[in-house]
């Protein structure tokens, strides 16, 4: 899948990306940050961070649902 096909579907981590895209263009934004329980498509996110670092627009992201109790909390934000 590609970062401009969304019309399949995809997981919350999947629009998560798929919703940082806008952000590559947005004169005011400077950093990309979020939090991510993990990434389905790995090469969907380096598209994503190759395009980042071509604008020079670092990204940050926080790795959350590692412990039991995290992964606990995160499961409800899954999608079937």
């Amino acid at each position: 899948m590609s970062l401009q096909d969304p019309a399949k579907k995809m997981s919350k981590s999947d629009e998560n990306v798929a919703g940082s895209i806008f952000l590559l263009d947005d004169p005011d934004t400077r950093v990309i940050a979020g939090f991510v329980e993990g990434l389905k498509d790995a090469n969907k996110f380096l598209a994503l961070a190759k395009l980042a670092a071509e604008r020079e627009k670092p990204i940050v992201l926080i790795k959350i649902g590692r412990s039991e109790s995290g992964a606990r909390a995160a499961r409800p934000h899954h999608r079937e």
